[in-house]
């Protein structure tokens, strides 16, 4: 390779290293469009190395399959989800990339929890957090950008399986990370969330108004992804419907009907303009 050619290169790597930490950052605050385009111009920037893809950019192609993986996700579309997680996880362990293998497993234990497979989702969830914790044990970028929503899937899982115990630990762990990160607002965010999941589950009147309250702040707050407002809003419905059965109280029926109205609104939006050559 001349001296040229090694200049463009090494250009053409900064580009996609840029276009795929982007396209992370669009992707978890749900800019779906923004990320799409962003993960398509880095896709046509890796084709051009062909096979021959520098050991340097292997990071950064992980980078845009898992924002490809995270979108589809969030847009709950389950059967391309599972194309790109499986192509994401491969890649991954083909490149030996310790911190993309423990997400690809995290993202495996949401589609096996969405796939009411309990018994995997928890093995995969449990075994994220390991890998996790272990890769940023001494960094503290882990909080900021996986704790929130690693822990709180686990939360949701173990909570399934009528394990709330294990529910309390790992909401336990997600309160240090968050105390060691006070100024992150949506991590924040995410703990009343967990916490406003874990005392749903409880049979306690009192319990249950704390976690009405809870997602309530979550729907109001401006810093929260739509996947967070759509957890909460489904989380008050999920309140009302148990209300409803204990009282047959038959006006909370209107209560629940303008939170339904939200949630088709925003499952409306996040399917709107997603490009056809995806699916």
């Amino acid at each position: 390779m001349t001296r040229k050619e090694k200049t463009e290169t090494d250009k053409i790597i900064r580009k996609i290293k840029r276009l795929a930490g982007r396209s992370i950052l669009k992707s978890a605050t749900g800019k779906w469009n923004e990320a799409m385009e962003l993960i398509e111009k880095g896709d046509e920037l890796i084709k051009s190395f062909q096979e021959n893809l520098p050991r340097e950019l292997e990071d950064a192609h992980c980078d845009l399959l898992y924002s490809k993986s995270i979108i589809f996700l969030k847009r709950g579309l389950l059967g391309h989800y599972f194309r790109w997680i499986s192509e994401y996880t491969t890649v991954a362990q083909k490149y030996g990339n310790k911190k993309h293998i423990a997400l690809s497993t995290y993202l495996l234990a949401v589609h096996y929890w969405y796939s009411n497979d309990l018994d995997k989702a928890l093995e995969h969830i449990e075994s994220a957090i390991m890998l996790l914790e272990e890769y940023y044990k001494n960094d503290d970028r882990f909080p900021i950008y996986w704790a929130n929503e690693v822990y709180y899937h686990a939360i949701k899982i173990v909570i399934e399986r009528k394990e709330l115990e294990r529910a309390r630990n790992y909401l336990k762990r997600l309160e240090e990370i968050r105390e060691l990160n006070s100024n992150d607002r949506l991590l924040s965010t995410i703990y009343q969330l967990s916490e406003a999941c874990l005392l749903k589950a409880s049979k306690r009147a009192r319990d249950r108004v704390r976690a009405e309250k809870l997602y309530k702040e979550v729907c109001k707050t401006e810093i929260r992804p739509d996947w967070v407002l759509t957890e909460a809003l489904v989380g008050r419905c999920e309140l009302l419907l148990i209300e409803l059965k204990s009282t047959d109280e038959i006006e909370i029926i209107d209560e629940i009907k303008p939170l339904l109205e939200e949630l088709i609104d925003l499952g409306q939006q996040r399917n709107r303009k997603l490009p056809y050559w995806w699916l």
